[in-house]
């Protein structure tokens, strides 16, 4: 007897199976979670095909996503194809590029288990990889039935979400990276121009260029370096340096120039033309070396080459036009100005990577400053590399971190490096703070799912995340005389339903995007947060006692677990239980908040006087 199978990973494909599903012997299989959550909205029966996989294939899956990630690359006959300025262009993308591999290695290995268990003889496919697929079936003599998905996959940051609210209404809109890049451009031109902060290339004062930098949450840091005798310059690649009035007000205060990333003039658009049309039409010739990719992609002796074509190049060379522009404009700033440092806090991400090597080129020292609690445990060792807290190897020539542990760890990962405890000048708010009275609040403050793992990116583990939010907020909001905040993690990557959940649960739950963290925290009697996110050391500094709920086994190997300076909660179900123990057990509070204490003195530096320290070092 004929076995079906159908295998689907776009949502928007279902139509396209449904006569086939209509066949008692066919069975569905959802190969992500955004397609299982449609079919279970359709009611259309399927089983969750990363299911058939078990632990110890996820995470041999983790192994060959990481080694690829870091190797494609390099390989000698694609490495000078990629290269431009002496930078690596498609290296330095490997935060993204790695999260992109995940859901097809997950789909691939997926639909491998899925077709050793059932034998199937008829294929239905309405894929992403329905050319592995096609590999796969002409070599054991399985009929196919191929449905083509027009869907084109993109990085993490091809979009931005927008989030703001207005009044108590949480507003997520989603805009294109290039739409937000001419809009971001559009108003810089006008603001900078309007009050007078647009960078004078002609002066020869010396200068610190701070890269990247949040001019609100460093408000401390940039009072202090005001103070100097050199001019501050800030260059922003991503988030606007003016987004509120606050930000503006600190720019005219502090008298710092802002030079654009986005600022090009005619000699540099003239080089531009001329080296990009040279270096796509050699990487036109690299494209075309089919065998050569063939043979680094493959999964079982099957590649899957055919199947990421299309989106895998064009996001490429997307990118590579944005970096070779961006490469120019920074040797032009650099050329022309007198920077004798740059500082700087995500030595991964695409942007700084080019900052660095052009930086080097001109002999800048570059500086790098810690923003987030690292991540050390086991389970982030072999993503150590991307990770944009405190990766490694480590690029700058010095690093400036929170505390003596961080120093260790910096000291352990890369010998002979230069490193420095100053303490967190976003932080020295938080440390100086006086104590206000509280206004029975908990505060909820989830992250999301670990991305750039295939272990962690499971249908599976997302539903049992979006479970912890979910029954998390029927308990807190169930706290006799408590009322229930939600601040979701601002990164572009956690997701919309966060916000649908909580208002699943009780549409009067207040989800706030803006709000001060420092003030939210302050009036809070509790803060629940995910996998020990920086929040939680935020709230410490407070004096709020912090219960994490501990969704990924790494995060109870950290530090800040081990030392219980938070309660580390494991089920959901124990959650109530914590609540109303730190709520009503005064010596259980007591002990926890001493707790804390070790854990922020250990681990934190010049507390309240960081961004003073800060500001001694760079004169």
């Amino acid at each position: 007897m004929q076995s079906t199978i159908i295998l689907i990973d776009d949502p928007d494909k279902i139509n396209k199976i449904i006569k086939f599903a209509e066949s008692n012997t066919a069975k569905i299989f959802s190969l992500n979670y955004d397609t299982h959550k449609a079919l279970e909205k359709l009611k259309i029966k399927h089983e969750i095909g990363e299911n058939y996989l078990n632990s110890k294939e996820l995470k041999d899956l983790d192994d060959y996503l990481f080694h690829l990630n870091l190797n494609w690359h390099q390989d000698p006959k694609i490495k000078d194809y990629v290269s431009y300025d002496f930078l690596n262009l498609a290296k330095i993308l490997e935060v993204e590029i790695g999260q992109y591999f995940v859901p097809f290695l997950l789909s691939i290995k997926s639909s491998l288990k899925i077709f050793d268990i059932e034998k199937p003889s008829i294929i239905i496919a309405a894929t992403k990889i329905n050319n592995f697929l096609e590999h796969y079936c002409n070599k054991f003599n399985i009929e196919i039935n191929s449905i083509s998905t027009s869907k084109i996959d993109e990085l993490t940051l091809d979009n931005f979400l927008i989030k703001i609210n207005i009044g108590n209404i949480p507003i997520s809109i989603k805009i294109s990276r290039k739409r937000f890049l001419f809009v971001k451009g559009f108003f810089e031109k006008f603001l900078y121009t309007l009050f007078n902060l647009n960078y004078n290339d002609q002066s020869n004062q010396k200068s610190i260029l701070l890269f990247d930098f949040d001019i609100v949450n460093y408000e401390n840091l940039f009072n202090e370096l005001s103070k100097m005798n050199k001019k501050i310059i800030l260059v922003n690649t991503r988030k606007p340096v003016i987004w509120s009035l606050h930000s503006l007000r600190i720019l005219l205060k502090t008298r710092c120039k802002i030079a654009s990333s986005q600022k090009y003039d005619d000699k540099i658009k003239h080089k531009f033309d001329l080296d990009q049309k040279e270096f796509f039409t050699n990487l036109s010739k690299l494209w075309n070396k089919t065998e050569l990719f063939e043979s680094i992609f493959l999964i079982d002796s099957i590649p899957f080459w055919q199947s990421i074509k299309t989106s895998f190049t064009t996001i490429l060379e997307s990118r590579f036009r944005e970096s070779i522009m961006r490469i120019l404009i920074l040797h032009s700033l650099f050329e022309k100005s007198n920077i004798s440092a740059i500082l700087e806090w995500a030595e991964t991400g695409q942007e700084e990577q080019e900052m660095i090597s052009v930086a080097k080129q001109h002999n800048i020292k570059i500086i790098f400053l810690q923003h987030a609690l690292m991540q050390i445990s086991k389970g982030h060792t072999k993503f150590g590399s991307v990770l944009s807290h405190l990766a490694y190897p480590l690029q700058s020539d010095v690093q400036l971190v929170w505390g003596e542990s961080a120093k260790n760890f910096c000291d352990i990962k890369k010998s002979n490096t230069n490193t420095i405890p100053v303490g967190s000048p976003r932080h020295d708010d938080f440390f100086n703070n006086k104590e206000i009275p509280t206004k029975s609040i908990i505060l909820f403050a989830p992250t999301g799912t670990t991305s750039f793992s295939c272990e962690h990116s499971t249908t599976k583990k997302i539903i049992e995340f979006y479970d912890i939010v979910r029954e998390t907020c029927k308990i807190a909001s169930s706290i006799p005389s408590k009322e229930l905040i939600v601040k979701p993690h601002p990164s572009p990557t956690v997701s919309n339903e966060v916000i649908n959940i909580v208002k699943s649960v009780n549409d009067k739950i207040k989800i706030t995007f803006t709000s001060n963290v420092l003030e939210l925290i302050n009036e809070c009697d509790l803060l629940i947060t995910t996998n020990n996110s920086t929040i939680a050391v935020e709230a410490m500094m407070l004096g709020k006692p912090v219960i994490s709920l501990q969704s990924e086994d790494w995060s109870l190997q950290e530090d800040i677990s081990v030392s219980n300076a938070v309660v580390s909660v494991n089920d959901v179900s124990e959650l109530k239980n914590s609540i109303e123990k730190i709520l009503l057990d005064k010596e259980y509070k007591n002990t926890l908040l001493n707790n804390s204490k070790k854990f922020l003195n250990t681990h934190f530096s010049n507390h309240g006087k960081a961004s003073k320290n800060i500001s001694k070092i760079l004169t």
